[in-house]
């Protein structure tokens, strides 16, 4: 008894110095290709309150930007390069806890290394990981949900706290979070099914859920002590009816993309998120559609897997096929985005079937080696050549001229998230 504690308190200490090692990599590799100037999208405004404090647009993101607001004293070249930056680290969270997932849900060493270089490689990952954006850190959130939900080393009302908790501050972060339904609540039985205290496990539920929303409690302070004229304050938070209203983002419609309605047909939509995940993810993540089916040497039994794959469906194929803006043009910018939840999932599921896979190339001697360092070669250039071109400096050239060769006073008039933020 004694003997197996000891040989499994190594084993979680080995998992976590490689996903550890993993994360640190992925640091360097972000921090260094951090956007240095100001992007477009929300990157502006974010980059904005990192520096001043405020209220972001609805829903507020209060758990994004009290993250911002904690690296305010790290040294960089521009408040827009501090927000990168710090939002670097989430992105290397991500990757670490990829690692981990994968762990959880049974892929072997071998193929949760490849799946984690594959993830850090990924264009979108890299993107989101490297500018002011709120998806790294609902990232972060997500996959420790998915850890928490599986894993064998924790259990009863711990696991179910840690699940509330980690809702709550989801919520807080990024309200797509509750698209991974289906797997947060299988954890949820399965603690309440552990401890069999179910009184005491809904109390502890209800109460750390509280503690995970207190952080919309910074967008009321932030309206009411912050100078607007000194600090970027969107909507009327200071009131309890106007933080209703922006928590369920009255403002854009509660179930809305966008304020523009293109009627997108649900094929684009699907075809553009296979396509995008078979180019930059070499369709790592989709290998999780059969992961029920599959030899996976965990212990989260079938209707585990079934909570998995349901999550990545629900997150993926079904949310998108709700959206109102077609994934072309400047839309495809806002549409993919929301490809990085079941992203991160898929590839914390996919163990099952590489694993599969990676057992008969062992047959072929090296070629297991050779195919992987090859696609994660080839995802590394493709990728590292997208950022390099999105980071460009354009928008804040286009910005700074813009203002310089304005008279004192003026008023400019224009449109879009990029010059808005900017």
């Amino acid at each position: 008894m004694e003997c197996t504690l000891t040989t499994t308190l190594v084993s979680e200490k080995r998992e976590w110095r490689y996903a550890s090692l993993a994360g640190a990599l992925a640091l360097c590799l972000y921090t260094a290709t951090a956007a240095r100037t100001v992007q477009g999208g929300d990157s502006g405004e974010f980059a904005t309150i990192a520096a001043t404090g405020g209220v972001a647009h609805p829903p507020g993101y209060p758990l994004y930007v009290l993250w911002l607001r904690a690296f305010v004293w790290l040294p960089a070249l521009s408040p827009a390069h501090r927000a990168s930056l710090a939002t670097a680290l989430c992105g290397a969270l991500t990757v670490a806890l990829v690692f981990r997932a994968s762990r959880t849900w049974g892929s072997s060493l071998y193929v949760s290394i490849f799946v984690t270089s594959v993830c850090a490689f990924s264009r979108l990952g890299w993107q989101l990981a490297t500018v002011p954006e709120v998806f790294a850190l609902n990232a972060v959130l997500a996959l420790a949900i998915v850890i928490t939900a599986g894993s064998d080393r924790v259990s009863g009302v711990r696991r179910v706290a840690l699940l509330a908790l980690y809702a709550g501050l989801g919520l807080s972060n990024h309200h797509s979070i509750v698209l991974i339904a289906p797997l947060g609540l299988w954890g949820l039985w399965r603690g309440f099914s552990e401890s069999k205290r179910f009184a005491i496990g809904c109390l502890t539920a209800a109460s750390v859920f509280l503690v995970g929303l207190v952080p919309y409690l910074y967008l009321v302070a932030a309206a009411r002590h912050l100078d607007p004229n000194q600090a970027w304050i969107w909507g009327h938070t200071n009131t309890w009816r106007g933080l209703s209203d922006h928590f369920l983002r009255r403002e854009y419609g509660t179930t809305s993309l966008g304020l523009v309605n293109d009627s997108p047909r649900i094929g684009d939509q699907w075809t553009a998120f296979v396509s995008h995940v078979v180019r930059f993810s070499a369709a790592v993540p989709l290998a999780v559609l059969v992961a029920p089916f599959g030899r996976a040497k965990s212990n989260q039994g079938r209707i585990g897997w079934i909570t998995l794959v349901a999550s990545f469906v629900v997150a993926g194929p079904l949310f998108l096929a709700r959206f109102n803006l077609s994934p072309k043009d400047l839309h495809a910018d806002i549409v993919e985005r929301f490809y990085w939840l079941p992203m991160v999932i898929g590839f914390a599921g996919s163990g099952p079937l590489l694993d599969t896979l990676s057992s008969k190339l062992v047959k072929l001697g090296r070629a297991r080696s050779v195919a992987a360092v090859s696609v994660c070669s080839v995802l590394f250039a493709v990728s590292l050549r997208a950022i390099a071109e999105r980071h460009r400096p354009t928008l804040e050239n286009y910005v700074q001229n813009a203002l310089a060769t304005a008279e004192s006073n003026a008023i400019l008039v224009g449109g879009g998230d990029h010059r808005f933020g900017a």
